[in-house]
This record gives structure tokens, sequence and C-alpha cells, in this order.
């Protein structure tokens, strides 16, 4: 095992062109339709674990009210290569931030990868004035999906942890969330992985994923918590 650090600067140049399929492309489209309407116009946005800017290539954050942070320089490069007015820092999210945001997020598991995901819920909440949209990895073994970027990158492996929901929710009510909703990510999609379905067809699984009720799938192999903390 190597530590994310040193996975995400060994991958970074390959990132964006590995998740590129379809499947990963609605994966995107429909979790940023979601963020779109959790972020209103005007707000300040702290993006824990920036990697190369995927949030600000599907949402239109004014360069002022944005702040990247992330642990790998060769992310933090691409991202600054990417979009040249945002501000991104090469800094572990776990470092105080002075400021507080109206929206705080991190996504695609960033705090799966810590020595402990507590600590990466803290780190996240003491930086938001108002709304934290967590996204860690569920239940399902990221290195059993064919289209994660874990198996796509595998030559040199790194630590992912996977929870159970109940552990999850444990976790939150410890770090003292009392308002939140979470949402399953990625249910069942996956198996449709090797059927070539359209991108519009993998957006109405993911869609009505997002939609099934807690008792319907609070038992099942989720790829992603994806959690709103009020």
């Amino acid at each position: 095992m190597i530590t994310p650090t040193e996975w995400f600067n060994k991958n970074a140049h390959e990132y964006d062109t590995k998740l590129s399929s379809d499947l990963a492309n609605a994966e995107n489209e429909v979790l940023f339709d979601y963020l779109a309407q959790e972020i209103n116009k005007g707000d300040t946005v702290f993006d824990a674990g920036c990697g190369t800017g995927l949030l600000l290539d599907y949402i239109d954050i004014e360069p002022l009210n944005y702040l990247g942070w992330d642990i790998s320089e060769e992310m933090v490069r691409i991202a600054k290569s990417k979009h040249p007015e945002h501000k991104f820092i090469c800094r572990d999210i776990l470092e105080p931030c002075s400021e507080g945001f109206d929206v705080v997020v991190s996504l695609f598991g960033v705090i799966s990868l810590m020595d402990t995901i507590e600590e990466g819920v803290k780190a996240c909440l003491s930086k938001s004035a108002g709304k934290t949209v967590l996204m860690v990895n569920g239940s399902r073994d990221p290195y059993s999906r064919e289209d994660s970027i874990y198996t796509l990158c595998n030559d040199e492996p790194v630590d992912v942890k996977t929870l159970e929901l109940t552990e999850w929710l444990e976790i939150l009510e410890s770090c003292g969330v009392k308002n939140c909703l979470t949402l399953p990510f990625n249910l069942r999609v996956d198996d449709f992985a090797e059927e070539c379905l359209s991108l519009d067809a993998y957006k109405y699984i993911l869609e009505l994923e997002l939609m099934t009720p807690n008792t319907a799938w609070y038992k099942d192999r989720v790829g992603f918590y994806l959690t709103t903390v009020f």
C-alpha cells in the first residue's frame, strides 16, 4: 500500500482521462446536478480534496467565492491549469482554516482515505458556516467496482475505508451532527457497467437510486453515502 499523497501524485496525469466512461460521466452529472441545488449563487465554497477541480468543471462558482485544498501537488497543478482564476492550495484538509464557508464539500470518498474518517468529518464541519456535503465510500469494496478509479489505476493500491450505513451514521452522531440527509449513490448501477448503456440510461438509474427510501437500501452494498449536513 502507498499513501494517498503518493497515489494521487502518481495517477494525477491520467485521472480525468481514466474517469471518462459513460458511467463515470453519468455519476458526475447526477452528483453535480444535486450539488447545484445545494450551492446558491454567491455562496462561498470550500472544496475539501478538490483533486483536478472537478467541481468547477460542472458548477459555475465565482473565483472569489471558491477555495480548493488537496494533499496532492500534482492534482493541484492540474486544477490550476484547468481553472487558473480560482484558488487552489496544496494542503491537508485536516489543517485549520481561518475562514468559514457557506458550503463545504468533500466528494468521492476523500475522507475515506484518512487515518480515521471521524477526523475528516470534523475537519470539514469546522470549516462550514452553513451546509456540509460529505460523500464517503459505502459498504462496497471500491476495488470490486470495474469503473472505480482505484480499479483503473491499481498497480500500487491505496487503503480505502468502507463503512456500513449504521457505522457512518454513528460517526456523524459522534461528530455532533444532528440534522442531516443521507442518500445512496451508486446503489446498483455498477451491475450494468458491462452492458455499455448510454450516458442518459446510467443517469436515469442513478437518479432513481437517489430517490430510494432508506428502508429499501440500508442493508445493500452501496458505492457511496451522500450526506448533506444542515
